[in-house]
């Protein structure tokens, strides 16, 4: 019993930790955002291993990477398919608090996205829910 709790001990300390992270798979995406009427189609991109692994990336929160240049404490954490973040951001020269909850896999996304902008008026809140689906791989 001994032996085996120490080959344990062992194979922890060997092994590197594996931090969860976004699970969607390399290829062409399509996106949508929901709400209002109608969805409407945000466009189809190539998204990279690169991309998929940068907390800055779109796919990480879907903000654009010079929008999250204005945040601040920027955080992004998966637990297997699922992701949330946050950051206080400065959206149109405005403070925001932005917030999301990301449920993905190899072949699909969805990003619900809470934006709460201080105005001349109170904090107005707004939802946004976008979609992904993988088309298949990125043209060369």
């Amino acid at each position: 019993m001994r032996t085996a709790a120490l080959l344990l001990l062992g194979l922890s300390v060997a092994l590197p930790a594996r931090a969860d992270s976004n699970p969607m798979r390399p290829g062409t995406w399509e996106f949508t955002r929901s709400g209002g009427m109608a969805a409407n189609l945000i466009g189809r991109f190539c998204i990279t291993a690169a991309d998929i692994a940068d907390p800055m990336s779109p796919v990480n929160g879907f903000l654009s990477r010079e929008e999250k240049s204005g945040c601040k404490n920027w955080k992004i954490e998966w637990h297997g398919e699922r992701g949330q973040y946050s950051g206080s951001c400065q959206l149109g020269a405005k403070p925001a608090q932005v917030s999301g909850r990301i449920l993905a896999a190899a072949e699909t996304y969805s990003d619900t996205q809470n934006v709460e902008k201080d105005g001349n008026t109170a904090v107005s809140p707004i939802l946004d829910i976008i979609n992904g689906l993988r088309l298949g791989p990125c043209a060369n």
